[in-house]
């Protein structure tokens, strides 16, 4: 029983022991060896299984990590970009709104001007006319007054009887001319004129007699026209005064119109630069939004799809390892039962285990046939396909027919393995296109990091010459800066300590001529108060006394000490003047000496002022130079701290850069192995395949045209007809009679409801 369950799991694997064997080992050997030699590969295919599978997971786990990172760090970029967009859409917005506001307000100055322009034209035009009349109606009225003043009418002028006699000369056309005249002024004022004085303007014209009443009558139309003449001038002078003032509060608001245009304008061009540079900004900040979201979907995607074909893997990968320790263990539970000391000695009993044949090529001759033909041939076939195409899947479906498996269970595992045959299909063409993607994606990922060294390269050795430079570079600048103000300061000690050397020595000349000056005085006093009792000219003030000059003052020592002939030194009695003469001459010398001493005393105060002064100012100026000095280094120690901390980032994001196109090249050579494989053996995976589903589906084919398959097939349709077998074999399978009898009614109830069904 136990060989009988052996020999039907070892059915599939001694297909492919030799016809013949060339070794003298017991037919049993052979087996075990065989099997051994299968324990073996199979634990060397799960050792390569399980590395391949650890190195897979180890790639998933590493892009898992390093796609995390990208996402979280992708995920916040694409928010800061959102929030800056939605601030700059906010800011040109507003922008917007000022420079229509601002275009708007132009307009409306434009506008303003236009309508000023318009009314101060038409002011003007009204005053040119009036101005035209005016001067018309005064030129009339002169000139009526002037005609009424040849014929005498101005009683200002002439008194009436010289009237009549200078009328006498007018007759005919010269009166029809005065009255002309004087109507045309008559209508130029009818404007100022009442009605009275028209009436007697009228009444003068109508009724020209040389008479007392006319002479009348024309003195009075004369001051009614002069009076006229004087509302018109006065009217006249106020409209062009009118006039002035208006053309210049015209021009006023017109230059306070075109100012406040050109004020509005220039807003509005630094207006439109700020929206122009934010929308400039704005669309640089949109482009990489998008790539942000775009990176941040691809890498989205990749994670998925990586996580899903992890699942899948670890799925297939536990199935296969759980199926191979199945098959290991019944190896070697194979192995022990034939490598029992029971099993040896009852095989070297048994001819057939001892010397029988290994191939079931040879038991084929011996069991074949007739019926089992189509069988035989389709299992022929696979076996030559799957030797010549080192297919297992063939070999397996060679292996069923040989161990007479139902047809039925035969035909579906061909049908599996043409599924699985598809699906390894499938997984080809989409590891062939992730790989594609994947290296066309990381090409053009490394392409734009070299981009971005390149120009992070020129950014840091901008920043480093601004830094470095050994004659402009900042850190030079601020050393002379420093050293500047370090001499600066040097200046400033050097300069207090000399003046503080000179104050010392003011100090103590000071002090010496204040002594001095008091020596002296107390000589010159005692001097004084003793050669006063001998003259009391010695005694006055030296103030009150005339001085000798230097000169003078070694001309009176030259004299003194000149060679004169000895004298007893007694003089006469009462006359004793001891030393007066040089005592005098001593308190002058002393007096001398007191005033210059005093005078330099003074010179000394006036040095030491000036010395402050000077000093003073040069502290102010080295203060000065200080200020200016430290803001220089503050400028420059900012400046230079701004451009080390981009220097420090561009140099970060150089390494960050580097690191990323370092892990892109990396990640290429760790995927070429698979994605070489894969590409280079595509296109004979699939024409293996395509031999391999041929085989199959011509096995397929000789499977289910052979009789036995046939013979089986109706055999089970007959089954599935049961007891209505009978019926329907000799009625036809269509008839009322078998449908009633599958469906366990009876003939009229079936009828009742398939009225159509032959037999009813």
């Amino acid at each position: 029983m136990a060989l009988s369950r052996l020999g039907s799991f070892l059915a599939p694997f001694l297909l492919l022991i030799p016809a013949a064997s060339t070794t003298n080992d017991r037919t049993i050997s052979q087996v075990v060896k065989l099997l051994e030699g299968m324990l073996e590969q199979s634990k060397t295919d799960a050792e390569d299984e399980r590395v391949l599978f650890a190195k897979f997971k180890c790639y998933c786990d590493t892009n898992k990590e390093q796609k995390t990172k990208f996402i979280d760090k992708a995920t916040i970029s694409v928010s800061q970009l959102e929030n800056y967009i939605t601030a700059a859409l906010a800011s040109t917005s507003k922008l917007s709104e000022q420079v229509q506001q601002l275009k708007r307000d132009m307009a409306d100055n434009e506008d303003s001007q236009t309508k000023a322009n318009a009314t101060r034209k038409n002011e003007n035009d009204d005053f040119v006319a009036k101005e035209g009349d005016l001067d018309g109606a005064i030129q009339q009225l002169k000139d009526a007054i002037e005609t009424l003043a040849e014929v005498g009418a101005d009683q200002t002028l002439n008194t009436a009887a010289g009237h009549t006699q200078q009328m006498a000369g007018f007759k005919g056309a010269d009166l029809v001319s005065l009255g002309s005249t004087v109507r045309k002024a008559l209508v130029a004022a009818s404007a100022l004129a009442d009605v009275k004085q028209t009436k007697k303007i009228e009444a003068f014209l109508q009724g020209p007699g040389f008479t007392g009443t006319y002479s009348a009558q024309s003195g009075e139309v004369v001051g009614i026209l002069k009076n006229m003449r004087d509302t018109f001038k006065a009217n006249l002078a106020e409209a062009r005064d009118i006039e002035e003032k208006a053309v210049a509060a015209h021009e006023k608001f017109i230059a306070n119109l075109r100012e406040a245009y050109e004020w509005m304008g220039q807003d509005e061009e630094s207006a439109e630069k700020r929206m122009s540079a934010t929308d400039a900004d704005l669309s640089s900040k949109r482009t990489q939004l998008r790539d942000a979201e775009v990176d941040l979907d691809n890498a989205e995607e990749f994670m998925k799809t990586m996580l899903d074909e992890l699942d899948m893997r670890t799925k297939q990968y536990n199935h296969r390892d759980k199926m191979r320790n199945s098959e290991n263990a019944a190896l070697s539970e194979a192995i022990a039962i034939l490598n029992s000391d029971a099993a040896f000695a009852t095989f070297g009993t048994t001819d057939a285990t001892k010397t029988g044949a290994t191939s079931f090529v040879e038991y084929r001759t011996v069991r074949q046939h007739t019926v089992d033909e189509p069988r035989h041939q389709a299992q022929a076939f696979l076996q030559r396909a799957a030797e010549s195409q080192h297919s297992p899947l063939l070999g397996r479906i060679a292996a069923l027919l040989q161990a007479k498996n139902p047809f039925a269970v035969v035909l579906a595992e061909i049908d599996n393995i043409m599924g699985l045959i598809a699906k390894e299909e499938k997984a080809d063409d989409e590891q062939k296109s992730w790989c594609d993607d994947e290296r066309t994606d990381t090409d053009k990922s490394i392409g734009d990091k070299t981009g971005e060294l390149d120009a992070l390269d020129l950014n840091i050795n901008t920043l480093d010459k601004a830094i470095n430079h050994p004659e402009v570079g900042l850190l030079k600048q601020q050393a002379d800066t420093e050293e500047s103000l370090e001499e600066n300061h040097d200046n400033q000690v050097f300069k207090t300590k000399q003046r503080k050397e000179e104050n010392q020595a003011y100090q103590k000349d000071i002090a010496n001529l204040v002594s001095a000056e008091e020596l002296l005085q107390r000589a010159e006093k005692v001097l004084r108060n003793y050669y006063a009792q001998i003259d009391e000219k010695l005694g006055s003030s030296l103030v009150q006394r005339a001085r000798p000059t230097t000169t003078e003052y070694i001309k009176q020592i030259d004299e003194t000490t000149s060679y004169a002939p000895p004298s007893t030194g007694m003089g006469e009695v009462g006359s004793y003047k001891g030393q007066s003469e040089q005592g005098g001459s001593a308190i002058d010398m002393l007096a001398f000496i007191l005033k210059n001493t005093k005078a330099e005393e003074d010179q000394a105060h006036a040095d030491e002022m000036d010395g402050q002064h000077t000093y003073e100012d040069d502290m102010t100026g080295l203060t000065d130079s200080q200020d200016t000095l430290q803001g220089t280094l503050a400028s420059v120690k900012k400046e230079l701290a701004q451009k080390e901390k981009d220097l420090k980032l561009k140099q970060k994001e150089h390494k960050a850069t580097s690191k990323e196109k370092a892990a892109l090249e990396k990640y290429l050579v760790d995927i070429k192995p698979g994605c070489d494989f894969i590409t280079e053996n595509i296109d004979t995976r699939k024409a293996n395949r395509a031999e391999e589903t041929a085989a199959l589906k011509k096995a397929q084919g000789f499977l289910e045209n052979s009789p036995a398959y046939l013979e089986a097939e109706s055999k089970k349709h007959d089954e599935s007809l049961g007891d209505c077998l009978g019926v329907c074999n000799k009625e036809g399978e269509d008839h009322a009679k078998c449908k009633a009898c599958l469906a366990k009614t009876s003939v009229p109830g079936f009828c009742a409801g398939h009225a159509g069904t032959p037999g009813c």
